[in-house]
């Protein structure tokens, strides 16, 4: 029983020299003068989550904040001798209602703080070449055997399940797969929803007669549809509006993007 006692009061002895020892290291890193700066501006450059809105089954999604990673910035600056605020190390933070919490719910929109939209079009020859030779990033509606690797991003169309799941299978051998699905098309929704991939939904839609209907309703987050038989007259109205108000047009994945940077 002695040794026992011995035994727990050596424990005891290496767990406080542990905690002093740990505690006096904090001490000094604290007064190190690159550690008090980076103390300085780490609240000033924190900027804080947005939470995804949720209405029923659909949502918007929400937005990474950051924080400075004290430790990690100190350690890199450490090695340096010098408080430079290009070597600071961020984390981020993830909103309390994140988008990749509830991808049972529809997309309506991309976030309304980020001056951004999404242009997503039919598959039609006269439509993909005008959008790629005009350098857009855009998005259009594939099939298993409509499927070409080029610079628009695809999303997965498929209603029948085997062709649904092989043309992911596609889509992730060529590094082409962001796991979209458009609601208003023909796509097996149980196969979307068991794949885990994300449920969008179009706020405007481009006809062959209701440019003037559409283009003033076009805002921050809209993502807009594009039918095959829309005259390229009017779509280019409706490109020069989006440009207009100053708006970027991104890919649907950056647009639903939680953490844009």
């Amino acid at each position: 029983m002695k040794k026992i006692f011995e035994y727990i009061g050596l424990f005891a002895i290496i767990a406080f020299s542990f905690y002093y020892t740990e505690k006096a290291a904090l001490i000094v890193r604290n007064k190190n003068p690159i550690m008090q700066s980076i103390n300085e501006v780490k609240d000033d450059l924190k900027e804080s989550s947005v939470n995804a809105i949720i209405d029923n089954n659909t949502i918007i999604p929400g937005l990474y904040g950051k924080e400075v990673n004290v430790t990690k910035s100190f350690n890199i600056m450490k090695s340096f001798g010098l408080f430079n605020k290009y070597y600071l190390v961020y984390d981020d933070v993830i909103p309390e209602i994140s988008l990749k919490d509830h991808k049972d719910k529809t997309i309506i929109s991309g976030n309304k703080q980020l001056r951004q939209v999404s242009i997503i079009i039919e598959n039609d020859t006269q439509l993909i070449n005008y959008f790629t030779a005009n350098q857009y990033s855009i998005n259009y509606l594939v099939t298993k055997e409509t499927y070409q690797k080029n610079t628009l991003e695809p999303i997965n169309t498929e209603s029948k399940e085997d062709n649904f799941y092989t043309l992911e299978n596609t889509l992730d051998n060529n590094n082409d797969n962001q796991h979209l699905c458009l609601t208003n098309t023909f796509v097996n929704i149980s196969a979307c929803k068991t794949n885990k991939n994300f449920l969008i939904k179009p706020s405007l839609i481009l006809k062959p007669n209701n440019l003037v209907e559409i283009k003033n309703k076009i805002t921050n987050g809209s993502i807009i549809y594009i039918e095959k038989d829309a005259p390229i007259k009017d779509i280019e109205v409706l490109l020069n509006q989006i440009k207009y108000q100053g708006l970027s047009i991104v890919k649907l994945s950056q647009l639903i993007s939680e953490n844009p940077s």
